[in-house]
């Protein structure tokens, strides 16, 4: 906690977009806002206007606000997640020092127009994007009952550490489908170079090479990074998660982590990570469930979905397709692609030798607008099962 049993709280927004207007009304009410009981400012804010001067290394200064905070917030929107920019190096390293369940995203523009990283917008934000509805230009004023309500929201996430996310369809989703803790693995990979002073090689030829594939409407629907142990594929997939907005979902397969290996697991994670970024896919899934438990969501349920529903060995592919493929759309327009990045493919093949047929077979049912990137070591097994793909070996000489 800050002085005077002050929370410290970093706050990050972009200061020359066109949400200036409710950032400075967020920062005012942080500012301003007092105990009912002891009449004292409860919150303590650390924004870069006021903490950084000119001359000071300001990703210093930004690594320092971090971690000395108790909570971050940060505000989406186009301008603030852009890419390369002040906001964005804030948002990974928040994640990166801060545990993610201290870091509140409150979304300002619509979830279709901020194209926010896959590790970014995993959890539920407060939505504020109505915000210009609720603002009169006139009187220079929210809507009280609005505003009121939405500060109340962001209070009670702020004071709590135990409420992890916001109330809402992505909270729900994580509650009733239970993924297993799939972000670890690469925030812990992005956080120990920061950790350490690392010199991160961000590979800029390579990085071009699969935006050029992803543009590419010709290209094969899979990118093989394929290389020894120790030529940087994992920490490489990992900078992608925070770099590009087109990866929807992604998991790091670690060889000990024998639960995130399990066909079952797979699939929930995935679609988990698929509804926090998919806003059509989102909707479908959500009637899905509702059609099979309609209390799913209800505040007093206390199950989850495999408590819910009983799944034996060989139902995983019938519970891929009704959960994941079945329910994302067969077209989604010219400007909209995305892509599933799955690394170290042979640590999980290590643990389930049918995972590699179990993951093709399905990927051959996803729709042309997803593709697909994987890493893993030179395993024949895996480059044979995927047949015809983009390849390329990783050298980690090459930098």
């Amino acid at each position: 906690m800050a002085d005077n049993n002050q929370m410290k709280i970093f706050l990050s927004y972009g200061r020359e977009d066109e949400n200036s207007i409710i950032n400075e009304a967020l920062l005012n009410y942080l500012k301003k806002y007092k105990s009912k009981e002891t009449k004292n400012k409860v919150f303590k804010v650390w924004i870069d206007k006021e903490k950084i001067k000119t001359g000071d290394d300001w990703r210093s200064k930004i690594v320092s606000g971090i971690s000395e905070s108790d909570r971050i917030v940060a505000c989406l929107s186009k301008h603030s997640v852009r890419n390369p920019g002040v906001c964005r190096t804030e948002l990974e390293l928040s994640l990166c020092f801060r545990e993610p369940n201290n870091v509140k995203t409150i979304l300002l523009e619509d979830e279709n127009d901020v194209q926010a990283p896959a590790a970014i917008s995993q959890n539920q934000w407060l939505d504020m994007s109505d915000w210009k509805n609720n603002y009169n230009k006139d009187t220079n004023t929210f809507n009280k009952k609005w505003f009121k309500k939405k500060m109340k929201q962001l209070t009670k996430a702020l004071k709590n550490p135990r409420d992890k996310i916001f109330q809402g369809e992505i909270s729900a989703l994580y509650s009733y489908l239970n993924p297993p803790t799939y972000s670890k693995r690469p925030l812990s990979l992005v956080r120990n170079i920061n950790d350490n002073n690392d010199i991160y090689i961000e590979r800029k030829w390579l990085i071009e090479k699969i935006n050029n594939w992803f543009e590419n409407p010709n290209s094969n629907q899979v990118f093989c990074l394929y290389g020894s142990q120790g030529t940087g594929k994992s920490t490489f997939a990992a900078h992608l998660m925070f770099q590009t907005y087109y990866i929807v979902a992604g998991i790091f397969f670690e060889f000990n982590d024998k639960k995130l290996c399990r066909k079952k697991n797979i699939i929930i994670t995935l679609a988990y990570q698929l509804a926090t970024k998919i806003p059509e896919y989102r909707e479908a899934l959500y009637r899905k469930l509702k059609d099979m438990n309609p209390s799913f969501d209800s505040k007093d349920n206390n199950t989850n979905f495999f408590k819910d529903f009983e799944f034996h060995d060989g139902d995983e592919y019938n519970l891929f397709r009704e959960l994941i493929t079945d329910l994302l759309p067969a077209e989604f327009g010219n400007h909209h692609k995305y892509v599933i990045l799955l690394d170290a493919l042979d640590e999980a093949y290590q643990n389930d030798k049918e995972i590699v047929e179990f993951l093709y077979e399905n990927f051959k049912n996803f729709p042309s607008w997803m593709k697909f990137i994987i890493t893993s070591r030179p395993e024949y097994r895996i480059t044979k099962q995927f047949g015809t793909m983009q390849k390329l070996e990783l050298d980690s000489k090459k930098k």
